[in-house]
């Protein structure tokens, strides 16, 4: 059973209804328009309801490798195939700049664990 979550990708407002879509698996649109009619129905109960519902509830977390949110299709293993290959480069990116900042760490370190440092600070602590 899917959890009732607040949709604001696809929301127009706070993303109530969209919401509501989502976890009833119906069309948005067809949400919207029983919205509108039971604001004309029963204004304060819809529309104080829908604000409630804005605070209350948390955003949905679109997770599109979750195969029971969304339907596999073979666009799906190509943007994921597309996605992999777009983390790889991201994660051998920050790498490099990892190895970068250790590369300048290093003497640093170097300096501090020295015998030299030690001497510097217990002289410095004397004055």
């Amino acid at each position: 059973m899917k959890h009732f979550y607040k949709d604001k990708r696809n929301g127009k407002i706070q993303g109530v209804c969209a919401g509501f879509a989502y976890t009833l698996d119906m069309n948005i649109t067809i949400v919207r328009i029983l919205y509108i009619v039971g604001l004309f129905a029963a204004f304060p109960v819809f529309f104080i309801g829908y604000f409630l519902l804005a605070m209350i509830l948390n955003d949905r977390v679109d997770n599109k490798y979750d195969s029971v949110q969304k339907p596999h299709h073979h666009n799906d293993e190509q943007q994921r195939q597309r996605d992999k290959s777009h983390y790889l480069q991201q994660l051998d990116k920050l790498e490099q700049h990892f190895q970068l900042i250790e590369k300048h760490i290093d003497p640093l370190e170097y300096y501090v664990i020295s015998d030299e440092f030690t001497l510097k600070r217990k002289l410095w602590e004397l004055e």
